[in-house]
């Protein structure tokens, strides 16, 4: 197998499992959300209102505690090192990819000469 083709296989692995992996990471979380909490005196508002509770403003610690478990997603706290992990996997499949076809354009074509 030449090394073009073996760059080729690398390359197209890499890019397929960056990119699956970013979809799993991209699974949204399990379970319930937490529910916002209102506000009550001396408490300080977030500035987001929750029409569900019939719009009243919501606590900094529940919006907090809301937007950390949809940023999560599936993985957890890992979610994002594994996007970035993933990410630069596809960034390199594609380099790899790039880097295939220039050497499959530059190797030397062999040349059948007849009586040989």
């Amino acid at each position: 197998m030449s090394a073009a083709k073996r760059v080729l296989i690398f390359a197209l692995v890499l890019l397929v499992a960056g990119v699956g992996v970013i979809g799993v990471s991209l699974i949204p979380a399990s379970g319930e959300a937490p529910k916002y909490e209102c506000v009550t005196d001396g408490s300080v508002s977030s500035g987001v209102s929750d029409p569900d509770q019939g719009g009243c403003s919501v606590t900094i610690e529940s919006y907090r505690a809301r937007a950390q478990w949809e940023s999560q997603g599936w993985l957890g706290e890992s979610a994002y090192t594994v996007r970035k992990v993933a990410a630069g996997g596809v960034v390199l499949g594609i380099i790899g990819l790039v880097a295939a076809g220039v050497m499959k354009a530059t190797q030397r074509k062999k040349v059948a000469r007849p009586g040989m």
